[in-house]
């Protein structure tokens, strides 16, 4: 017993795990100011994939700012989803015909869900990074699902024709 007390007094400063001494309770502890690895972005809408909403957006600040930037935001997110549309339909073993009817159909789908983009013009859709807004959950997750869709058979009853070139 005493051999153990004089070996636990002898044995120096106390060691921390990963070297760094912990933050006291009392203090703020330093903001972790990196990029999140899995944050939204175009990529994990592409690929399906979790993530978390994390984003520095700009913000709008006047009247005409909003307005502008709604139009933006709705343009941007049109962009993507059609791009989007074209590169997810590109890795599926579809003959040609079959890849413009679904090519139309999720295309038609995100200009149905385009509204939930604007984010009433307060802020930037996508940041400087090119991550989605906390604000945009509502967009990235309708964009999700039209995407997700392009996968499914397009019914005849559609409405959506298209003529293989």
């Amino acid at each position: 017993m005493l051999t153990l007390v004089l070996v636990l007094v002898a044995g120096g400063a106390p060691q921390y795990p990963g070297g760094a001494k912990p933050t006291p309770l009392s203090q703020v502890a330093p903001a972790d100011e990196s990029v999140v690895l899995n944050a939204c972005s175009t990529e994990t809408l592409r690929l399906s994939k979790r993530c978390l909403f994390d984003s520095r957006p700009t913000k709008s600040t006047t009247e005409a700012q909003m307005k502008q930037q709604a139009r933006d935001n709705v343009a941007l997110a049109q962009r993507v989803g059609q791009l989007l549309c074209k590169q997810r339909l590109e890795a599926l073993p579809f003959d040609a015909k079959e890849r413009a009817t679904r090519g139309a159909a999720c295309a038609k789908r995100v200009d149905l869900v385009l509204a939930d983009c604007a984010l009433a013009g307060e802020e930037a859709l996508l940041d400087a990074d090119g991550r989605f807004s906390t604000r945009a959950r509502t967009c990235y997750g309708s964009l999700s699902d039209a995407l997700q869709l392009s996968e499914v058979p397009v019914p005849k009853e559609s409405g959506v024709e298209v003529t293989a070139n």
